[in-house]
């Protein structure tokens, strides 16, 4: 028989890609990940002393204002008047035979009228000035008000009612 030329051996099976090659972009991700884990630790490092430096700012305004006063509003007179007055109503009473039956019986009440100025004029002259305390600033306000009104109750009857009994 004649003999057969040498064929090439089959070729070799290609060998595995490398852990690295395989898994590049999870490795890049987790060093991303790694890297903002890392950046965080000086962005809360950061915001820790901009919330004591505004807890001190807060303090200081506090304390700048405490010696002037709290928020002031003006605000118009409203007058109050108590007035007493009678109305009917029905109640569930006893009755002799020991059956409950409504009866209408006259009561009196205590109520108060409110009044709103029809004209009301205020004026004033505001100045401001800046306190400091250290590093901070705080505006303070001194004022001078006029306020001038008329109280008109002619559009209100009381009818039957009548200032109430003071004992």
């Amino acid at each position: 028989m004649p003999e057969a030329p040498l064929a090439a051996p089959p070729p070799l099976p290609k060998s595995q890609p490398s852990f690295g090659k395989r898994h590049s972009t999870i490795i890049k991700l987790l060093g991303v990940g790694a890297l903002v884990l890392i950046l965080l630790i000086p962005l809360l490092m950061i915001t820790g002393v901009l919330t004591d430096r505004l807890q001190r700012r807060n303090e200081a305004v506090a304390d700048i204002t405490s010696s002037w006063g709290k928020e002031q509003s003006v605000i118009g007179p409203v007058l109050g008047i108590p007035y007493q007055y009678k109305f009917k109503a029905v109640k569930e009473m006893p009755a002799p035979d020991g059956k409950m039956e409504r009866r209408e019986v006259e009561e009196t009440a205590i109520a108060n009228a409110y009044f709103l100025p029809e004209t009301l004029k205020v004026s004033g002259d505001a100045q401001t000035q800046m306190l400091h305390r250290g590093i901070y600033a705080a505006a303070v306000f001194r004022a001078q008000m006029e306020a001038f009104w008329e109280i008109c109750t002619a559009r209100f009857s009381f009818g039957q009612a009548r200032p109430p009994d003071t004992k």
